[in-house]
């Protein structure tokens, strides 16, 4: 599939399109956004309730799926209330496709400038900090990876990084270096949080005083 071919709403099949509209209502408006998944995502307006809809063909291969899963497992333990995320307000699968229905942030919502001198830096700095301020739900164990995974990973990555020759890396001491002040011990040492793995101005929306 590719973005030319990416479904809309019309184009989703009519058992995918039932399955939401049982949830939300007749759909009166639909809003694709962009994105370098597969499958739809849209904001779908409703007369029941409005929801930001991910909808994707199951047929697809494991690593196109992975993502999808790995945003609805973690989803799933989101802190509630209190973190700055959209809320999963229910998932299905259904026939060969699996739905996602987030809670839809409103027009007003604007995506961040990231510049270092902007004022949104800081908005976007703090809520990341609430976020991993926010234990995760109970039940993730064995179903999310938990960040020393994460991190013993990188780690493995940098080091095989550093073993190359120097011109393999701009500046191989700055590396080093990262590498060196990862701790692990400091991971394991806290309540387990979720931490986000694609910050990015296109995943961050900020609303009034709410980012």
């Amino acid at each position: 599939m590719t973005v030319t071919d990416r479904p809309t709403w019309e184009t989703l099949p009519q058992f995918v399109r039932e399955a939401v509209e049982e949830r939300l209502g007749t759909v009166v408006k639909s809003e694709c956004v962009h994105s370098r998944r597969p499958g739809l995502a849209a904001r779908i307006y409703a007369t029941e309730e409005d929801a930001f809809l991910k909808a994707v063909p199951l047929k697809f291969a494991d690593h196109i799926l992975e993502p999808f899963r790995r945003e609805r497992q973690a989803a799933s333990f989101l802190p509630w209330p209190g973190a700055p995320a959209p809320w999963l307000a229910w998932r299905r699968e259904v026939g060969d496709w699996l739905i996602l229905a987030f809670e839809l942030i409103n027009d007003r919502a604007r995506y961040v400038n990231l510049r270092p001198d902007d004022q949104d830096v800081p908005i976007v700095v703090g809520a990341v900090e609430r976020l991993s301020w926010q234990p995760c739900r109970e039940g993730w164990k064995g179903i999310i990876p938990s960040a020393r995974e994460h991190v013993h990973a990188l780690m493995d990555t940098a080091r095989s990084l550093l073993d190359q020759p120097p011109v393999a890396l701009t500046d191989p001491q700055l590396y080093s270096r990262a590498v060196d002040r990862l701790s692990v011990d400091r991971l394991a040492a806290g309540v387990p949080t979720l931490v986000h793995g694609d910050l990015c101005r296109k995943n961050i929306l900020y609303k009034e005083s709410c980012a």
